[in-house]
This record gives structure tokens, C-alpha cells and sequence, in this order.
């Protein structure tokens, strides 16, 4: 999978990613809407290219500080997760 630059998993009923899922490198736009995901992997800022990062409508609870290591990160949709907290430092 050297090549994927997008990954679409939206609705799908997903609980939780696996942890591979942080080795996926070359991605850019990830969507994950509509899913049942309550965390996010700290390695998720392994994936050093992410542009678009659609979380919507998920049970998350917080988003690991890690993100913040996304400096090619334009777009991060986090819209109706109710249970959510962000501690801004």
C-alpha cells in the first residue's frame, strides 16, 4: 500500500483502528465519519502527510496531544462527538 493516498472507512460501525493503521505513510486524506471510535492511536502522527482528517460523528472522548505533529494537517473534522474534552495547551 505505497501508494494510498486516500483511505475512506466511513461508515463502517468501527470501534477501534488497528495499530497498523499508523504505518500507512504516504496517506493524505483519511475519513472516518460515522464510525463508533472512541480513541485515536497516538501513532497516528506517524502518518506525516495527513491533509484531511474527518473523525465526525464518532464516541471519542479526547484526541491525543500527538496530533499536533501533523503540520501538514489543513482539515480536522471533529463535529459530533458528544463525549469529547480538548485540552488546548
Amino acid at each position: 500500500m505505497k501508494n494510498l493516498k486516500h483511505l475512506d472507512l466511513r461508515n463502517n460501525q468501527l470501534k477501534s483502528l488497528p495499530e497498523s493503521f499508523c504505518n500507512l505513510e504516504p496517506i493524505k486524506y483519511i475519513y472516518l465519519k460515522n464510525n463508533r471510535l472512541e480513541d485515536i492511536p497516538e501513532d497516528l502522527s506517524n502518518c506525516k502527510n495527513i491533509e484531511v482528517l474527518n473523525l465526525a460523528s464518532n464516541h471519542l472522548k479526547n484526541i491525543p496531544e500527538s496530533l499536533q505533529e501533523l503540520k501538514r494537517l489543513k482539515v480536522l473534522d471533529l463535529t459530533n462527538n458528544n463525549k469529547m474534552k480538548i485540552n488546548i495547551n
